[in-house]
């Protein structure tokens, strides 16, 4: 089983610390670098995305860009959805991300804000969550499937989802388009 923790923070810059504390617990989550993704949101509501890359390993990059975009920035988009991603909800809670854990990520990340995210081979240990909860950090888990990060590049296209290929991925409210 894999587990997508998920943890909120009251400032903008606060889950970036608590990566730096994660990857201090590498070896007892049984998580490598690439695992760790946080995202903040600053006070005019623009996220930020920042991630670690292994070299040689593209496939998790790929993984989270696809994984946010169908959760944070396809549904917070103005406008109607483009053909064929109606579906994506639905698709993601097949995954073990049902729709109210799907709506709870997204009202995490309020602006000002900022939340961490940990894809862990097995459940997070219990002893585990003080830590992240030493700066504010508020916890959520998800029970994902076993071959998680397949199945999303598999069913999520990101050229399905958003119409680009290869460039940069830069979600900022209408009101500041």
């Amino acid at each position: 089983m894999t587990t997508l923790l998920v943890v909120k923070f009251p400032h903008a810059t606060t889950a970036g610390a608590a990566a730096d504390d994660v990857l201090l617990l590498e070896q007892a989550l049984g998580v490598q670098r690439d695992a760790v993704v946080t995202v903040s949101r600053d006070e005019q509501g623009v996220f930020h995305v920042g991630t670690n890359h292994v070299l040689g390993r593209n496939r998790r990059g790929s993984f989270w860009h696809v994984l946010l975009g169908a959760v944070l920035f396809l549904p917070l988009s103005p406008g109607p959805p483009s053909t064929g991603i109606s579906d994506v909800p639905q698709q993601l809670a097949r995954l073990g991300m049902d729709q109210n854990f799907q709506q709870e990520v997204r009202d995490m990340l309020a602006p000002g804000t900022s939340a961490l995210l940990l894809l862990a081979p097995r459940r997070v240990a219990a002893d585990v969550l003080p830590s992240l909860r030493r700066l504010g950090g508020v916890p959520v888990m998800a029970a994902l499937a076993p071959d998680v990060e397949d199945q999303v590049l598999r069913t999520l296209d990101a050229e399905l989802l958003f119409g680009w290929s290869g460039r940069q991925l830069r979600y900022v409210p209408a009101d500041r388009g």
